[in-house]
């Protein structure tokens, strides 16, 4: 449970605008709910975990989109911080591996790399950086063009009517 989720749902129950809220009923699913979101879980599942309707998963993500932000980049900087120091872990056991035999035949090294990568990817995606690069990328020559214009202007003529 965040600090951030809990203060934002204290602040509702406290402002008591709405008296009813899911925030008065549930405040310890509500918290958890700000969480997941924050998180990066999907709404369906916080929906199937906490009982909520879609209705009051974008009140809540309205309500608390600031309480949902400032954990999601806390997030972020502990993820990141956990990708160095795996990155470290990964030197040394280069370092170790190098020098003893033994280490070497014992230890996976992909174990490593896996937690190194999961933590940047992790990072990177709580932060809102892109963690999957797609390109389409396709050069046209100045024929191409020419030809694809000449097409065009065929179609063209040929679903003119002539009166």
């Amino acid at each position: 449970m965040s600090k951030e989720a809990a203060e934002s749902v204290k602040a509702v129950v406290k402002a008591g605008i709405k008296k009813n809220a899911v925030e008065v009923r549930r405040p310890a699913d509500v918290i958890r709910a700000i969480d997941m979101l924050a998180a990066g879980e999907s709404t369906r599942k916080i929906r199937r975990e906490t009982g909520f309707g879609h209705d009051v998963m974008v009140r809540l993500k309205y309500d608390h989109k600031d309480a949902i932000e400032v954990r999601r980049l806390k997030a972020a900087d502990e993820a990141e911080k956990l990708a160095g120091r795996y990155a470290l872990l990964g030197e040394e056991k280069a370092d170790l591996l190098e020098r003893d035999e033994d280490a070497l035949k014992k230890t996976n090294p992909k174990d490593i790399a896996l937690s190194y990568a999961i933590y940047r990817d992790k990072s990177s995606a709580l932060s809102g950086e892109a963690t999957t690069v797609v390109a389409h990328k396709r050069d046209v020559s100045l024929e191409d063009a020419r030809a694809a214009i000449e097409a065009a202007q065929k179609r063209i003529r040929g679903e003119a009517i002539d009166v």
